[in-house]
């Protein structure tokens, strides 16, 4: 448990507090900046007004703060890629475990399928407590005040807990065998955004779903974390092959062409 409080705190204070700018002004260090706003575009600003609205980003947006970023990540790697990919891995993760479960839920009666809604929606509204309260440890940290920050670490266990038990809850009710039969059989899943489609659909309806906000959204987030991903891949890999014994070229002072340090994803 200990271990685990102090890992907590390591990541709340962030590696960065020393570039914090005075009287007031908000530096694009500060946790309060969304990182994924800063490497390329936030997933809150993806699906508004759809469905799956996650509705306003509880970080700060600025296009100053992106661009001074842009600049200083030039002569200096922040690693601000990696908070971008677990962000836009999340949410990749979050749409597959919907699409298990919609596929399970085609063959569920209409109670079995209001008792899974249910559970979903306490699922995101948990997950949702779980990073206002993460927010505000982070604040708290930021502060100074690490005290009162793990005062919240019990309900933050808590809350944590409950998610993973509504997920167990879920899983084991598609696991049971419905008295449905074949009553959802015409549908399928999108395997994209999780949506449902009739294998009846008209070429205009199916052509309506893919070219939709939410669709495209999900395929947007899908297609930025794969080549994220494998761009930092490389990366590493490149990092690994310089540290290796120099080679004959730069015994003889041959010159290393220069790379950027910091990717960004538009």
């Amino acid at each position: 448990m200990a271990a685990e409080q102090r890992k907590i705190i390591e990541q709340l204070m962030g590696s960065n507090l020393s570039n914090f700018t005075s009287r007031g002004q908000v530096h694009f260090t500060d946790r309060k900046v969304c990182r994924s706003f800063l490497c390329g575009i936030c997933p809150h600003d993806i699906f508004t007004n759809t469905k799956m609205d996650l509705g306003p980003c509880p970080k700060i947006h600025s296009d100053k703060l992106k661009s001074d970023y842009e600049r200083a990540s030039y002569s200096h790697s922040y690693g601000y890629e990696w908070d971008y990919l677990d962000d836009l891995e999340r949410h990749v993760d979050e749409c597959n475990r919907r699409i298990d479960i919609a596929e399970a839920r085609k063959e569920k009666t209409k109670e079995e399928i209001e008792r899974t809604d249910e559970l979903m929606r306490e699922i995101a509204h948990t997950g949702h407590s779980i990073e206002v309260l993460i927010e505000e440890m982070k604040a708290l940290s930021q502060k100074g005040h690490l005290n009162q920050s793990m005062k919240h670490y019990t309900e933050l266990s808590r809350l944590r807990s409950r998610k993973e038990e509504l997920h167990q809850e879920v899983i084991s009710m598609n696991e049971v065998p419905s008295q449905a039969g074949t009553t959802h059989q015409k549908l399928q899943v999108c395997d994209v955004c999780s949506a449902y489609l009739s294998r009846l659909d008209n070429d205009r309806r199916l052509a309506d779903h893919f070219s939709g906000k939410m669709h495209l959204g999900y395929a947007m987030l899908r297609n930025l974390a794969k080549d994220l991903r494998e761009q930092l891949d490389v990366q590493i890999s490149s990092k690994g092959e310089e540290d290796e014994p120099e080679n004959e070229n730069s015994k003889h002072g041959e010159p290393r062409s220069e790379t950027r340090s910091t990717l960004h994803v538009s």
